[in-house]
C-alpha cells in the first residue's frame, strides 16, 4: 500500500466516523442532521439582550445581584449558541430526558442548541480555571403561554469552587441567606429539597411575596462527577436564577410580555431604576377559541398532550406578542380519539384590539395547526 494511498484510505475513515456519530445522535434526538427548529419569532429576539440594555429592569437586577458578588468573575456576553455536549452531557443530563427532545429545545444543527440553561458554560468556565463566576445570559425553552412564561429568558447562574473538605452545602446556605436578605429584606424565606442532575444535595429557595411562596433560586453542591471531569480536586457549590420572574414580583409587572416593548411608558419608569411599575392604560381582551380532535392522544411529564408546546409555539409565531394566555377548556374522550379545546385571549399593552383581525389570525393558527399536526378541527 503506498504512503498516499494510506493517508487517503485514514482520511476516508475519518470522514466516516464523523458522520457516523452524527448520524447516531440524530437518530438519538429522534430527527435529521440538518436539523433547525428555530422560528423567527425566536431568531428576531437573539440579538436583544435585554440582560445588557442598563435601562431596562432585567438588566438592572442583573447588576444588583452582581453587585452583592462583586468579588466573583461576571460574564454576560458569552454566545446562546452551545454543544449539546455543554447544554447536556457535561450536565449529566440523562440522554432520555425530556429536556433533549425538540418538544423543549431549539436545535441549531445536530450538535448546537440555543442554551436551555447558563449553567451550559459551567463546565468551560471550570476547565479555564475561574473558582467562582457569575454567567448571565438568554436563554431559550419552549414553553406555555400565559403571563409568567416566555420562551426567551434570562438566567443568571453563579458558581464558587471550594477547598477539599469544606461543608459547601453550609456555605451555599450561607450565601444564599445573605442574598435573599439583600434582596427581599424582612420577608421570610424557606429552604425546600430539590433534585438536579448537576449538583447533589439540592435545594431551592422559596420567598413570601404577595401572600405567598414564591420560588427564587435552584442550588446544590456541584456533583462530584463534573468537577472529576474537569479534573479538579475540591468541591464547590453552584444556583441559578431566572431573573425575568424576579424582575415581574420584584417591580410588581403582571406580565412578562410588557420585559419585550418598546412602549417609552414601559421604559421610562425605569430610567432612575427598579421601582414599582405602574400599569397603564389596559386593553380588553379578546377570546377565542380552538377546538380539534386527536388521533393516539399522548401526555408529557406535566400531565398535558404531549405536543402542547409545539402548540403554543405555533400560536405565539401567528399570533406574536398579542397572545396573553392560552387556557385548557374541556377534553374528553369518545371512539379512540381524544377531543381538546382551548381558549386563546389575546390582549395588546398599546391599543385595542379588532375581532376583525384577530378572526385573520386565528384562522391563519387553524391553518398551521392542521397542516403540523394529526388534527382533526372542530
Amino acid at each position: 500500500m503506498s504512503v498516499a494511498y494510506g493517508y487517503q484510505l485514514q482520511i476516508l475513515l475519518h470522514e466516516f466516523l464523523i458522520l457516523s456519530t452524527a448520524t447516531a445522535l440524530s437518530r438519538t434526538l429522534n430527527t435529521t442532521i440538518d436539523m433547525n427548529n428555530i422560528p423567527k419569532t425566536i431568531n428576531e429576539k437573539r440579538s436583544l439582550k435585554l440582560h445588557q440594555n442598563k435601562l431596562h429592569p432585567v438588566c438592572q437586577l442583573k447588576e444588583k445581584i452582581q453587585r452583592y458578588f462583586h468579588d466573583f468573575t461576571p460574564f454576560d456576553n458569552l454566545s446562546e449558541v452551545v454543544s449539546i455536549e455543554g447544554n447536556f452531557d457535561e450536565l449529566l443530563v440523562p440522554q432520555d430526558h425530556p429536556a433533549r427532545s425538540t418538544n423543549d429545545t431549539y436545535y441549531v444543527d445536530s450538535a448546537h442548541v440555543l442554551r436551555t440553561q447558563t449553567s451550559a458554560h459551567q463546565n468551560e468556565l471550570l476547565r479555564r480555571g475561574y473558582q467562582s463566576f457569575v454567567v448571565t445570559g438568554d436563554v431559550y425553552r419552549k414553553d406555555t403561554i400565559d403571563r409568567t412564561h416566555y420562551p426567551v429568558f434570562h438566567q443568571m447562574e453563579v458558581v464558587k469552587v471550594l477547598p477539599k473538605g469544606t461543608d459547601a452545602l453550609s456555605d451555599l446556605k450561607s450565601t444564599l441567606s445573605g442574598l435573599i436578605e439583600y434582596l427581599y429584606p424582612g420577608k421570610d424565606y424557606r429552604f425546600l429539597d430539590d433534585s438536579f442532575p448537576f449538583t447533589e444535595p439540592s435545594v431551592q429557595i422559596e420567598v413570601y411575596q404577595n401572600e405567598d411562596w414564591m420560588e427564587v433560586l435552584g442550588a446544590g453542591v456541584i456533583h462530584p462527577k463534573i468537577l472529576e471531569n474537569c479534573n479538579i480536586e475540591a468541591t464547590g457549590w453552584a444556583f441559578g436564577l431566572g431573573l425575568d420572574r424576579l424582575v415581574l414580583s420584584y417591580c410588581n409587572i403582571p406580565d412578562i410580555r410588557y420585559l419585550w416593548t418598546t412602549d417609552e411608558r414601559f421604559l421610562k419608569q425605569f430610567k432612575d431604576g427598579l421601582s414599582q411599575f405602574q400599569e397603564y392604560s389596559k386593553y380588553p381582551p379578546v377570546f377565542k377559541d380552538i377546538s380539534f380532535w386527536v388521533n393516539g392522544y399522548t401526555e408529557n411529564r406535566d400531565e398535558l398532550w404531549s405536543e402542547y408546546n409545539n402548540f403554543c409555539e405555533i400560536i405565539r409565531e401567528e399570533g406574536l406578542d398579542l397572545v396573553e394566555d392560552v387556557t385548557l377548556q374541556d377534553k374528553f374522550q369518545k371512539e379512540g380519539r381524544t377531543s381538546l379545546s382551548y381558549r386563546i385571549a389575546y390582549r395588546s399593552g398599546e391599543r385595542t384590539l379588532s375581532n376583525e383581525e384577530i378572526n385573520l389570525i386565528q384562522e391563519k393558527i387553524r391553518t398551521v395547526l392542521s397542516d403540523k399536526f394529526e388534527i382533526i378541527l372542530r
